[in-house]
C-alpha cells in the first residue's frame, strides 16, 4: 500500500448535503468511515451511492443531518474490503465538494463558502488518526481520566532545556514530589523543624503557628506572648541557689549582709512578668535570740521573716511571695542579720541539718 489518503479540514457544516469522493476503485471493494473530531460517526451518514457521473470510481456521501461549530476536523476513510489489505486505508484521488450544497465554510471566516476541491492532504502509511495533535482543540479532555494519580505514573512533556525535545517523566519526580511543596512541614517527616535557622532570643511578639482544639483544629497564629498568658501559674523560667559553704553572721538588726553564693539573677522579656520567690533555712544561734532574713528583688527589699532559735538549737525559717516586674535583668539575693549572739548555717559541717536554699521562678 502506498500513500493514505485522507479528506481532512477545520471546518463548520452548516447544512445537509453530499461528498464526492474520486477513489479510482470499485465501490463494491471498499467500505468507509466517517469522522469528526476524531470520533467515528456513522450516525452522520444517510446514504453512500455511486456518483451518477462516474458511478464506478466515484461515489456520494450524504449526510444524516447538519453538523455545527467551529474548528472540527471532518475525515473520510475508504477503507479495503476485500485481499490481503481487508480492513486498511486505501488511497484516495481527489474528492469534490458539491458547490450548490456549500455544506462547508471556513471556521476562520464565518459563512465564507470554500467550494471547488476539498483539500485532501497525503499522510504517510501508518499514520495514526488517534494522535494528540497541536493544533486540534478537545483532544486531552476526552481522554479517560486517572482520578488518583501514583508516583509511578508518566507524563509526556518537552524539556525546556534540551531544545524542547521530547521526553517522559515520573508524576513522583515532578518538583516538590508529585505536586507538594519541598519548603512545607509535613506530619510524616523527620528533621524538617530541626534544620530550620533558630532564633535564641524569642520576644512575645514572635508567632507560632498553632492547631485551635476549640475549632476542630483549625491551623492559627499566636504570639509568643499569648501562650504563655495561656499557660496560667505554670513556670516560664527557674533559678535555684543552694549555699554552699558554712556561714555566719553577727551584724545586729537591721544591718542585713548578704548570705553568700544565695543570689540570682533572672532576665524577663514580657512588658510585665510576675515573680515567685521561695526561701528556706535551717540554723542555728549561739544564744536564744531572733535570727532576721529578706528577699531584695532589684536592690529593694520586698519581704522578710524572723525566728527565735534556742541557744545552738535548730530552727528553720521559709518564706514564698509574688511578685510583678517589668522587662529586664532582676538580680535577687537573700540577706540575714541577728538581735544578739552569732548566727549560722553550716551545710558543709553539718549536711545533715543545716542548709539554705533560694527559688526564684517566672510564672504565666
Amino acid at each position: 500500500m502506498a500513500n493514505v489518503i485522507d479528506l481532512v479540514y477545520k471546518h463548520t457544516f452548516t447544512n445537509t448535503a453530499s461528498v464526492v469522493v474520486n477513489h479510482g476503485q470499485d465501490l463494491d471493494n471498499l467500505s468507509f468511515q466517517l469522522v469528526v473530531d476524531n470520533v467515528v460517526r456513522p450516525d452522520l451518514v444517510e446514504s453512500v451511492s455511486p456518483d451518477s457521473s462516474d458511478p464506478k470510481n466515484q461515489f456520494t456521501l450524504t449526510l444524516a443531518s447538519a453538523q455545527t461549530g467551529y474548528v472540527q476536523v471532518f475525515r473520510v476513510n475508504l477503507l479495503a474490503v476485500n485481499g490481503p489489505d481487508a480492513g486498511q486505508k486505501v488511497a484516495l484521488v481527489s474528492a469534490n465538494i458539491d458547490k450548490d450544497s456549500q455544506i462547508i465554510t471556513d471556521a476562520t471566516t464565518a459563512g465564507g463558502d470554500l467550494g471547488g476541491t476539498f483539500p485532501n492532504p497525503t499522510v504517510d502509511d501508518g499514520a495514526d488518526s488517534t494522535a494528540i495533535h497541536d493544533n486540534v482543540a478537545g483532544e486531552i479532555s476526552v481522554v479517560g481520566e486517572k482520578l488518583a494519580p501514583v508516583s509511578g505514573d508518566f507524563i509526556l512533556i518537552e524539556d525546556s532545556a534540551d531544545s524542547n525535545n521530547k521526553k517522559r517523566i515520573q508524576v513522583g519526580n515532578l518538583p516538590g514530589g508529585g505536586g507538594t511543596d519541598p519548603n512545607a512541614i509535613h506530619d510524616n517527616v523527620d528533621g524538617e523543624i530541626n534544620a530550620i535557622a533558630a532564633k535564641a532570643s524569642p520576644v512575645g511578639a514572635d508567632l507560632l503557628i498553632i492547631e485551635d482544639s476549640e475549632a476542630t483544629f483549625a491551623k492559627k497564629k499566636a504570639t509568643v506572648d499569648q501562650i504563655r498568658d495561656g499557660m496560667e501559674g505554670v513556670p516560664l523560667q527557674s533559678e535555684y541557689a543552694g549555699l554552699e559553704v558554712d556561714v555566719s553572721t553577727s551584724s545586729p538588726y537591721p544591718a542585713y549582709v548578704d548570705i553568700p553564693t544565695m543570689a540570682i539573677t533572672l532576665v524577663t522579656t514580657k512588658a510585665t512578668s510576675t515573680l515567685r520567690c521561695e526561701m528556706t533555712c535551717c540554723f542555728q544561734n549561739s544564744v536564744a535570740k531572733i535570727v532576721y532574713f529578706r528577699i531584695l528583688i532589684d536592690g529593694v527589699a520586698i519581704k522578710g521573716a524572723a525566728a527565735t532559735s534556742g541557744q545552738n538549737s535548730l530552727q528553720t525559717v521559709a518564706l514564698t511571695f509574688h511578685y510583678d516586674v517589668t522587662t529586664g535583668s532582676h538580680p535577687v539575693k537573700l540577706q540575714w542579720c541577728r538581735s544578739g549572739g552569732t548566727a549560722s548555717c553550716n551545710p558543709i559541717a553539718d549536711s545533715d541539718f543545716n542548709h539554705c536554699s533560694l527559688l526564684v521562678q517566672e510564672i504565666a
